[in-house]
């Protein structure tokens, strides 16, 4: 049993059918929210910042291997998670330079005696992060999309019935 738990979560090797994904990923999203409530409540430190770095790392390889394996069931490579990553990356900056983020840059641009007074600093600091809350709303619809959109199109694909590159087919397909 620990053993399947560890192959689902922790081994980017072999392939996996709808349901274990599902539930990976119902599970992975509880170990999430509590990551978030541990850190909200404990609030910050040195400690919290490394246990930050670590799960992140530790998130990130825990996706790949839930996406990884569901996409070798159906014949494909990584590249699409690491391409929907990319879309992310892509979007979330595109998402910070429109919501205030080119005002930021245009303010202290012209005015580069700002950087040099931290009052004024703090204010166009302050600008910046009223506007991105007043668009937060948005913000997380079109951060949302990207991946639950490719959290569906994975999760309703259905697999090969026959072995494939990636291993040979998973149990619940086997008559």
């Amino acid at each position: 049993m620990l053993a399947r738990i560890r192959h689902l979560f922790l081994s980017p090797r072999g392939r996996i059918n709808r349901s274990p994904f599902a539930i990976g990923l119902l599970v992975w999203l509880l170990f999430y929210g509590l990551q978030a409530i541990w850190f909200s409540v404990s609030g910050t430190s040195q400690l919290n910042f490394f246990l930050a770095l670590c799960l992140l790392f530790l998130n990130i390889h825990i996706l790949f291997c839930l996406y990884g394996k569901r996409l070798h069931d159906f014949g494909r490579t990584t590249w699409p998670l690491i391409g929907m990553f990319a879309l992310v990356l892509i979007t979330a900056i595109f998402v910070m330079l429109n919501f205030g983020g080119l005002e930021y840059f245009e303010t202290l641009y012209e005015n580069p005696e700002i950087a040099e007074n931290a009052e004024a600093m703090k204010k166009v600091h302050e600008d910046y992060k009223a506007k991105l809350a007043e668009n937060l709303p948005q913000t997380r619809l079109i951060m949302a999309t990207i991946p639950i959109l490719f959290t569906l199109w994975v999760g309703l694909k259905p697999g090969h019935t026959e072995t494939n590159t990636y291993g040979e087919v998973p149990a619940s397909f086997k008559p």
